[in-house]
């Protein structure tokens, strides 16, 4: 994002802020409907599980989530938002369909599973907290965006970033899923 949004701004103010605030639009809505179909699936699970059981289920996702990180294996869809978009598309209608794209959450890459554990942790535990956590993500990703795109020198940044850092991230957020999972029964049974 950083590196569309950081040129545009280079470029003109004006379309800088119609992308941004069209990414947070388009970000909001996405992440409402996400957020209705979590309440939907919490909900529904809740009247079939019980609570102890909800716990111990959340535990078991997100040790899962930690495991794939570890192994490399972070679920997601090989796909990003086409970048033939930014030619195509007016920066605020380009904002609205990039932030909805990535407001959908499953329609692209994830460089960890730390998102789908704290969705799936969420969903199964308390369910009525989704649209709040997912309102929580949307505006700290657009806000990061925003900030990102400011310094000058993310345009080079983003241009060739590698991929030397995304391995290593994925072991460390692997194992404190892990942890984190383990902490939680084990606070569960002592409590």
């Amino acid at each position: 994002m950083a590196g569309v949004a950081g040129p545009m701004l280079g470029r003109s103010r004006l379309n800088f802020t119609r992308f941004v605030l069209g990414l947070a639009l388009g970000n909001v809505v996405a992440a409402f409907l996400v957020a209705l179909l979590l309440v939907a699936i919490g909900q529904g699970l809740a009247h079939l599980v019980p609570a102890a059981w909800r716990l111990v289920l959340a535990c078991v996702i997100v040790a899962g989530f930690g495991i794939a990180d570890l192994a490399n294996r972070t679920p997601h869809v090989w796909r990003q938002v086409p970048r033939h978009f930014i030619k195509q598309l007016q920066p605020g209608i380009l904002g609205i369909v990039w932030g909805a794209d990535l407001g959908l959450l499953v329609t692209t890459q994830k460089t960890t599973s730390l998102l789908w554990a704290a969705l799936a942790a969420i969903t199964v535990v308390q369910p009525m907290d989704a649209p709040w956590a997912l309102a929580g993500f949307s505006v700290t990703w657009v806000v990061a965006t925003f900030i990102w795109s400011l310094k000058p020198w993310v345009i080079m940044a983003t241009r060739s970033p590698g991929r030397g850092w995304q391995r290593p991230l994925r072991r460390v957020t692997g194992l404190l899923m892990v942890l984190a999972a383990a902490a939680t029964l084990a606070a569960a049974q002592l409590g």
